[in-house]
């Protein structure tokens, strides 16, 4: 029997030089059982999927030590070997604690750079010990670029998804001032020029260390967010894996279009403030039968003096349920929506038969009406081209000035619950009173 396929996220490992240093252990390093534990409990759970895929956000080390990254290389090598993950399905992207600060102070003394504004762009000195560690890990397979934001690029081909890597770390320094995430837009465009065409046609995750929305600190956000969400929506990016913050969280947000972040805690940061964390996502369908992965965290409990356990989190109102890769199309859609109907309800026999014609106004299709859902099939509209403006004609006595594709709708789970919440919506603000409202369109024309 095949298994499903699952992605494994960690994120903040934090693993500490504790010899030269006041850094606070990892749990990694303060129970040397804990990284067994961690590897029994995923074999235990996960006797049923193979882990397919590790997405490692970020903070591997507290302070980008030498000492620090060879544990580090020592734990990932053991989880890879221990649940069977290809190298080649890996991918790390660096932290703000994945650089070695001191280190960065003295070569940029010996390049005689003095002026602190331009600190944060000398990269390549900026990530020597990361990509040290990074071009060892990876050896023979892949190479860590510092002057790219798209650093790694891996396709999930049975499923058409992407993960890509990108560098979150560019306007980081040693500077309190440059302390935040920031995403270089024009080597992002130029990079992803690349890859345009696989974007395009995929499901797109893209992995990086910042959070991009506000969780506690706000410097865990990313400053140019704005700008970088609008580029990474024009080319089909909708989905972010990130962690940084120490808290697990999965929102979707919905604005024109649905956004979703999986933020993933830490996994080895030893503190009471703390809950050590990880994220799966498991392969599988949905209650209409739409291919996906469905999230979940799992947390570690610990009593004084007692042996841990992980502990599956229950989702919050808000989380992400699941994540629809490949939706259902076409007429099963439309079954789906049908289906739940109840037709045993009187009120769908018990209605006026005395037809009345209902005028829409012409604002719902406006971009100042203020409801999410209009807004969402607007764009939608627009984004796929569905609108088209000319003189029809249809047959000898049939003739439309302009019209909107609406087979696109239909073969969209999606667009159909909107448009039937949208109408919902509409009745309720006209204060339409009816039993029954049936609609169609005649030969093309909406």
């Amino acid at each position: 029997m095949d298994k499903r396929k699952a992605i494994l996220h960690i994120s903040d490992l934090h693993i500490a030089d504790v010899i030269y240093t006041n850094n606070v252990p990892s749990k990694f390093q303060k129970d040397k059982a804990y990284l067994e534990r961690f590897i029994s409990e995923l074999l235990k759970l996960f006797d049923s999927i193979e882990f397919k895929y590790m997405i490692v956000t970020g903070d591997l080390t507290q302070s980008a030590s030498e000492d620090e990254f060879k544990v580090v290389l020592e734990i990932l090598n053991e989880i890879c070997s221990r649940i069977k993950i290809d190298k080649k399905n890996v991918i790390i992207t660096p932290g703000n604690h994945d650089i070695n600060w001191v280190n960065f102070v003295q070569r940029l003394k010996e390049l005689k750079v003095t002026d602190k504004n331009q600190f944060y762009k000398y990269s390549k000195e900026k990530f020597q010990e990361f990509k040290t560690f990074y071009d060892t890990f990876f050896e023979g397979i892949k190479s860590f670029d510092p002057d790219k934001v798209i650093f790694d690029f891996i396709t999930m081909d049975e499923a058409n998804i992407s993960f890509i890597g990108i560098n979150s770390i560019y306007h980081e320094s040693n500077l309190q001032q440059d302390h935040f995430g920031f995403i270089n837009i024009p080597v992002l465009k130029k990079d992803l020029n690349k890859c345009e065409k696989m974007v395009k046609e995929n499901v797109n995750f893209a992995v990086l260390h910042h959070t991009p929305i506000p969780i506690g600190d706000e410097s865990g956000t990313i400053k140019n967010w704005d700008e970088a969400i609008a580029f990474f929506k024009s080319n089909n990016i909708y989905k972010f894996m990130c962690g940084h913050t120490h808290v697990s969280n999965s929102s979707t947000v919905l604005t024109k279009e649905s956004i979703d972040y999986l933020i993933t805690g830490s996994l080895g940061l030893d503190s009471e403030d703390v809950s050590n964390t990880f994220l799966v996502l498991e392969e599988g369908e949905d209650d209409r039968k739409n291919r996906g992965f469905a999230p979940m965290f799992y947390k570690w409990e610990q009593e004084r003096g007692e042996e841990g356990f992980w502990q599956k989190l229950s989702n919050k109102s808000n989380a992400i349920s699941f994540i629809i890769i490949k939706e259902k199309k076409g007429i099963a859609a439309v079954a789906d929506v049908v289906a739940n109907i109840d037709l045993k309800d009187e009120t769908l026999h018990d209605f006026n038969k005395n037809q009345t014609e209902y005028e829409i106004n012409k604002e719902v299709l406006t971009d100042e009406c203020n409801d999410e859902i209009e807004k969402f099939l607007l764009d939608t509209i627009r984004k796929n081209d569905l609108y088209i403006s000319g003189h029809f004609h249809w047959s000898k006595n049939g003739r439309s000035h302009s019209f909107i594709k609406t087979n696109y709708f239909f073969e969209n789970y999606e667009c159909i619950e909107k448009i039937k919440i949208c109408f919902l919506n509409l009745i309720n603000r006209k204060k339409i009173e009816t039993d029954l409202l049936v609609g169609y369109g005649m030969q093309g024309s909406v």
